[in-house]
């Protein structure tokens, strides 16, 4: 039986890079080449997703596609480290808000359970315009 389903993980992390495993496949990322992951907590680093077609470190805001890990000497549009920190710099909020809406206090669960009783969230409704 064939799996369609995409599995990443990282197996390794260490003073030069970091190895993550795709689809039963090893790649080894240095950091000489791929410096952002310097800045990243072992949180973000182990958060990692794939598609069959890229990598992706949402919380990190990192994308890499296979075919450039496939094929490490093709020429590679690779973002800054500059950008990409100043990019980070202008999104903490980003972080910290998900934090926040994924936060379980007593008030959250009372408003939820009487938001059940009243039937639950509303149905969104989507107006439909005709063309003529």
């Amino acid at each position: 039986m064939i799996s369609l389903e995409n599995k990443a993980f990282v197996s390794l992390i260490n003073s030069e890079g970091i190895t993550v495993n795709i689809n039963d496949k090893n790649y080894f990322l240095p950091f000489l080449r791929y410096p952002w992951f310097k800045y990243c907590s072992v949180d973000e680093l182990m958060k990692v997703s794939t598609d069959g077609i890229g990598i992706y470190w949402g919380e990190a805001d990192i994308e890499l596609e296979l075919e450039m890990l496939n094929n490490p000497d093709k020429e590679a549009n690779i973002l800054s480290l500059e950008k990409w920190l100043e990019h980070r710099m202008k999104n903490p909020s980003r972080k910290y808000g998900s934090i926040g809406g994924s936060a379980r206090t007593n008030a959250k669960l009372k408003a939820a359970r009487a938001n059940g009783r009243k039937g639950g969230r509303p149905k969104k409704t989507f107006l439909l315009q005709k063309v003529h």
